[in-house]
């Protein structure tokens, strides 16, 4: 069951009528889920699917906020070293966004792992999917075979599939570059 259709479960549940006078009452508002299971569809298409340990979702505002989230995005495309793209995982200890406005931000240490062997890792990264853009302003590490870099953070337009590092320092490269 997606996510969508367990939080509209709950909220037909939360907002049927209550025992007494017949009169219904207003719902809290927040619905928690625990063990949630998230899937992204764009155009009928799955473009993520994820998990969170647990998730407080506000259905007054359409505010979201998870932790231990593990995301996989898939990919047909190339990485920078012509190797297959593949897969790309993405974790958060604690992520907040708005599924309606197809936001989210992620804290406490959002690393990434490609299917191709690319690594990264920073304190805070943020995606705005109407934009189709992701950026952080903190500190970014990237690894992976034949190189490992460091950026004082990025812009990834997704739309385009291209990475802007800023002043990138390069502090190792293999032969494989």
């Amino acid at each position: 069951m997606r996510l969508a259709d367990t939080a509209f479960c709950f909220v037909f549940v939360a907002c049927g009528l209550r025992a007494g006078k017949g009169v219904a009452t207003p719902a809290p508002p927040s619905i928690e889920l625990s063990g949630a299971e998230i899937f992204d569809y764009q155009d009928g298409e799955l473009r993520a699917h994820g998990f969170a340990d647990a998730v407080l979702y506000r259905r007054d505002t359409g505010d979201a906020k998870a932790t231990a989230t593990r995301v996989e995005i898939s990919s047909h495309r190339q990485s920078a070293g012509g190797r297959g793209g593949g897969a790309t995982w993405i974790e958060a200890p604690t992520a907040d966004g708005n599924p309606l406005a197809q936001s989210v931000d992620g804290s406490g240490g959002v690393t990434l792992r490609s299917e191709a062997g690319d690594h990264g890792r920073t304190e805070r990264a943020s995606y705005r999917g109407q934009e189709g853009r992701a950026y952080g302003k903190s500190p970014v590490a990237l690894w992976g075979p034949g190189y490992q870099l460091q950026a004082p953070g990025f812009t990834l337009d997704t739309l385009h599939d291209q990475l802007d590092l800023g002043p990138a320092i390069l502090l190792t490269r293999g032969r494989s570059l």
